[in-house]
């Protein structure tokens, strides 16, 4: 199942167990499974999955104008193996220096 999101679709975080987890207020379910988010305008905006409302494994976020943001991994909805792992890139597809990773 892909949960498709627009802007206005946001999602809720809650505390369960000592951990927060993400909601779709589109349903009101837990987030899980793979995911794609747009921007208002169409254009993908994110791409991942959910694991009972956490982020896991690759993801994608992309400007308004289809060009690549950054990409990297998740493992129980932290930056793996670290936010130095993340590539960031410019809108014209040349890669940020890693003093990025600072500001992310």
């Amino acid at each position: 199942m892909i949960n498709k999101l627009y802007r206005k679709d946001v999602i809720t975080w809650k505390w369960e167990e000592g951990v927060e987890k993400a909601y779709s207020n589109k349903d009101g379910r837990i987030m899980h499974g793979h995911y794609r988010h747009y921007h208002d305008g169409g254009t993908i905006n994110q791409i991942g999955t959910w694991i009972n409302g956490l982020k896991e494994g690759a993801w994608q976020t992309f400007y308004e104008n289809g060009q690549l943001f950054s990409r990297g991994f998740y493992k129980n909805d932290k930056r793996f193996p670290s936010d130095r792992a993340w590539d960031f890139f410019k809108e014209n597809g040349e890669r940020f220096p890693d003093s990025i990773h600072d500001e992310y």
